[in-house]
Order: C-alpha cells, then structure tokens, then sequence
C-alpha cells in the first residue's frame, strides 16, 4: 500500500486518543491553579496541533471524495453540508443558550450579567463577527473601536473554529482544482514562506499597535493580533495538507524533526520564564504559564513555525510508525473516548472551567492541602466537561449528524 493510500484509507484509533490527550494542557492552562500549571507554549502548540490534524483529516477525506469523479457542485455541496452540520448546531446552540441566560439575568440581576457574564455586550459589539466566524479578530476590531473586549467570559474560545472555517471556505476548491502533486508543491511553498511573513509580519507591527490582553497587561500586537489572526497562523493547515502527501522513509530524519523542535521551544520558553520570573518576582513556574513566555525576546518570530514542524512530525509518525512511542501513549484507554467527543468539549469547556474555579477558590483550597485541591479540581473539569459533552452528542449532535449526504 502506498503512503498516499495508507493516509486515505479507514480510521486511524490513535487519532482520538491524541486529541484526547492534548485536551489536559487547554483545561489545565485555562483552570489557572495555584501548583500545577501548564506552561504557555505548551497549550499554544496544542492549538496548532489540532489544526494540523483538522486539515489532515479533513483532506483525506476529500481526496477520497475527489475518486468518486463527481462534478465539483456537488462535491463542494455535501462538503459544506457535512461541515454546516457538524458544526453550527451546537455552535449556535451555545450561543442562543447564553444569550437567553443572560436576557433573563438582565432582567433580575443586571449587574452579575454585566459585571460577570457579559454576553450582551459581546453580542452588540461583537456579535456579526460570531455570526461570519470572524470573531478571531475581535481584539484587533475593539482596540480600532477603543472599546473593551474583556467582558464576556464564554465566548472568547471560539476565536479557534474562525480560523479553521475561514481555511475550510478555500479547501474544497484546492483539493478539487488541483492535483495532489500540486497541492503538495503549493503547501511547500506555503509552509517555506510563512515564517518569513511572520518574521516581517512582527518587526513591522511590534511597535504600531498597543492593546489589552485578557490579562490585563499592555502588550502588543503580538497576542491580540498574531496568534488570533489567519493571515499568520494558515500555514499550520498546509502542513496537516502535505501528511498524506510525502513520504519520509528514514527514521532519523522522523525524530529528528520530533525532538529537535521540541528541544528548541523548551529551551527558548526556560529562558524567556527565567527573565520574566526575575523581573516581575515570582517563581519560575508561575512565569511559564504566562503567556507572555511566548512572545518575550522576540520569540514570537519563529515560536509558531517551531510548534507547526514539531505537530507535523508527531502526526506524521504517530501514523506512518504503527510501533512507535507514540502511538503507544495515545493508545491508552483513558484518552480515547475523550477525543471521540473533542467538539463537544472544545465548545464547553470554559462553562465547567469557571464552575470548577469557583470551587475551587470558594471552598477546596480553604478545606485540603493545596497540591490535592489542584488535582480534584483538574479531576472534576475533566469530568464534568467529558460527560456534558457525550451527553450533548449523543442526545443532540447525532441528530445532525445522521442528516449528513452518504
């Protein structure tokens, strides 16, 4: 079987256990506890992980859908179909959820939706961005307004699903159009000139635009704007694109891509926590989680390319080396049914985030040792957001599912 065929052919189980396993540094990262921490580059990767493996699924499929020999209306119809159901139900039903929620809170409390919830605001500011998934370019558009964008508490995660479904308007149309020969050349050449734009992209930009990071801290352009914005994250798409697409027949050159990435982004992340914790007085720890790890020293330059080879390589071996490392982590059983239900739990997970938080500071660190409180509280937003989600698919998500075109 060739490596083209390997990639286009059945489901691959690992596949679930990985997205499973990389859930933990987003929850981790976003309960903000007091002894563990997940450090910043860690939880930004996992971003850029799952776009990789969204495109690399995502175009698998196409590909096989592209044999069939179908004209290209009805190959981009019941692409869009199967994404729209997939993910607008859910998506808009979180949405309308908390917008009811907070109508109803308006009307007896308006100062916890105002102060706490802050989805009315969200919503007639920001709202047709939601509604055009251009919502990743929400800070850009409040610090053109000069208004604020901390508000609302859960709706900033679904900047990530903009990026993606700005990607999946332009993919039907490569796959379909091009050939694979040139689909992987162009990918290439996306993927070779990208750290260049990111590179000019930032010395041209770190000294324009001043704004507010959810932290609070006057940072620039870099957080608000770089990593939120397609024009500079698109290549993590076109790696996921060229996986089913190469073949890389010696090992050395595998690992090599692996660990050495990942050697540099360690090595690059210490130093930046090592100054951050000297100059803002805390312990090296707390300093990584900072997401302000990623940019110090202008690291934010080459931080993004270095998380999309490293994301490449895993995927890459995890499915072309059956027997490796690998995939004998992401084939523990623990991992797995979380990753069948990873949409679910994408779109929940600051809700239980914010449930568990309060828990936590209100009563577990007051009652046990603070290391315990850390591991139930990680625990319980675990499971918590797991079980809401299967409940969500299997009570509400497979009725659209089931509506897909065969």
């Amino acid at each position: 079987m060739s490596n083209e065929q390997k990639h286009t052919l059945g489901y691959i189980k690992s596949i679930d256990g990985v997205r499973g396993f990389f859930v933990f540094p987003i929850l981790i990262m976003h309960l903000h506890l007091q002894y563990i921490k997940m450090p910043a580059f860690i939880a930004q990767f996992t971003l850029h992980l799952f776009f990789i493996l969204s495109a690399f699924l995502i175009s698998s499929i196409l590909y096989k859908q592209k044999e069939k020999g179908i004209s290209f209306s009805k190959f981009a119809k019941d692409f869009y179909i199967k994404r729209a159901l997939r993910i607008l139900p859910l998506y808009w039903a979180y949405i309308l959820f908390f917008i009811g929620v907070a109508v109803v809170l308006h009307l007896i409390v308006p100062a916890i939706e105002s102060q706490f919830l802050g989805v009315i605001y969200d919503i007639k500011h920001f709202g047709w961005m939601l509604l055009t998934f251009t919502f990743n370019y929400r800070e850009l558009f409040a610090w053109s307004q000069d208004i604020s964008h901390l508000r609302c508490h859960v709706f900033p995660h679904l900047w990530s699903i903009s990026i993606e479904e700005q990607f999946y308007f332009v993919i039907p149309t490569l796959i379909f159009f091009l050939s694979k020969r040139s689909i992987k050349y162009l990918s290439i050449a996306v993927v070779f000139i990208y750290p260049f734009i990111r590179i000019f992209g930032f010395i041209y930009l770190r000294d324009i635009v001043q704004m507010k990071t959810t932290y609070g801290d006057t940072w620039n352009v870099l957080y608000n704007f770089f990593y939120r914005s397609s024009l500079f994250q698109f290549d993590a798409f076109f790696y996921g694109l060229l996986i089913p697409l190469v073949s890389i027949k010696r090992k050395y050159i595998l690992y090599i891509g692996y660990f050495l990435p990942l050697l540099l982004m360690i090595v690059a992340q210490s130093y930046s926590a090592i100054l951050i914790s000297k100059e803002m007085n805390m312990d090296f720890l707390s300093a990584i989680h900072l997401p302000a790890t990623v940019f110090a020293n202008n690291q934010f330059m080459f931080m993004n390319t270095l998380y999309n080879i490293f994301g490449f390589f895993l995927i890459y071996i995890m499915i072309n080396v059956p027997k490796s490392f690998l995939n004998r982590l992401y084939y523990i059983k623990i991992f797995r049914p979380i990753g069948n239900v990873i949409y679910g739990m994408y779109v929940f997970h600051p809700v239980f985030a914010l449930t568990t938080l309060g828990l936590y500071y209100g009563f577990l660190i007051k009652l046990i040792p603070n290391i315990l409180a850390d591991i139930i509280a990680i625990l319980f937003c675990t499971l918590t957001t797991y079980y809401f989600a299967k409940l969500s698919y299997n009570k509400f998500e497979l009725r659209f599912l089931k509506m897909k075109p065969k």
